[in-house]
Parts: C-alpha cells; structure tokens; sequence
C-alpha cells in the first residue's frame, strides 16, 4: 500500500530475493526482480524507484479480439469460490489456473469453447492472486483476484 504521493517504506526485510509487481489501473505489469541477497552487507537504506511511465502490461485482451468476446471474474475480492465468465467467439482449447503471488500453480484446469467456470477457492489463504487464462500459442490472459 502507498501514501498518498504514490510511496512505501518497508523496513526490516529479511536478506533474500523479492518480486516486486507494480499495480497501475487495467493492466497486469511485469513483476521486477530484486536481489539483495547478492550485496547483504551494505542494503542500508536502499531506495528503489519505479517510474509509472515504465509500467507497462505484456497481456490485453485487445490482443484476442478475433477469439474472446467478454472475460469476466467476479466476486471480487472472493470468499469461497470464483465465478469466470468466458464467452469466445470461436472454438478454442483453453488453461484456467490459479497461481499465488510468487507464480506457483496451485490449480490448474483445461476447457474448451464459451463457458462459465466456478473454482474453489476456500482452501486457499488470504492475499493476492492471479487467474491465468492460457489460450493454446498466445500470451496469457492475467487478472488478480483478492481472497478474504
């Protein structure tokens, strides 16, 4: 979470490596890598800057306009299960998976053609994650989801 001037302080992070994901309104970003593990000795009041003009998304549905028609997941945030609305304009194979915020799968199921998918979520803790739709030779489809 930021402050108002678009901020954060975190202090006290254990030595290892973070994926840092920036969030900017519509758009799944490209998560960062940082290393501190490799310069422990000398992390003392290290400032990491993201510019909002750098963010950028590597997936849009703009890029499926010949196959989708309308993705839609919802409740959101969700309590004990997921509702995923996918409506295609043609026959396609498709992955629906659900992976936590380091990208580890934690389910994963295969469909094929329009349809509305309800996942289990209820034995999954709070926190942030990610629907990952795959359609078979084409960039994922990412939506973040918040689980109570």
């Amino acid at each position: 979470m930021t402050d108002s001037t678009g901020s954060f302080l975190i202090k006290n992070l254990p030595i290892k490596v973070y994926k840092v994901a920036p969030e900017k309104a519509g758009l799944v970003t490209i998560p960062a890598i940082i290393d501190f593990t490799a310069t422990a000795s000398n992390i003392i009041n290290t400032n990491l800057f993201i510019a909002t003009s750098n963010i950028y998304s590597y997936v849009s549905e703009n890029n499926y306009s010949e196959t989708i028609n309308e993705i839609s997941i919802f409740p959101n945030p969700v309590k004990d299960y997921v509702n995923i609305s996918i409506i295609l304009k043609q026959s396609i194979s498709f992955t629906v998976s659900i992976q936590n915020i380091e990208g580890k799968t934690l389910q994963n199921n295969s469909f094929k053609d329009s349809r509305n998918i309800t996942l289990p979520v209820n034995n999954l803790l709070s926190g942030i994650y990610f629907i990952k739709i795959q359609f078979a030779q084409r960039v994922p489809v990412i939506k973040k989801i918040v689980i109570q």
